[in-house]
């Protein structure tokens, strides 16, 4: 199983924040989290 940690889904969000939806950083991020989380991945926090 692959691990995936919250600064490198910090960058995931920056990096796509033009093309996703949610007021803040923090809302996209918990939307890459979920999508994180429903592929397999650990979320380290």
């Amino acid at each position: 199983m692959g691990k995936v940690t919250l600064d490198q889904i910090r960058q995931i969000a920056e990096t796509k924040a033009a093309d996703m939806t949610g007021a803040t950083i923090e809302t996209k991020m918990k939307s890459i989290a979920g999508t994180a989380r429903s592929m397999g991945l650990v979320v380290e926090e």
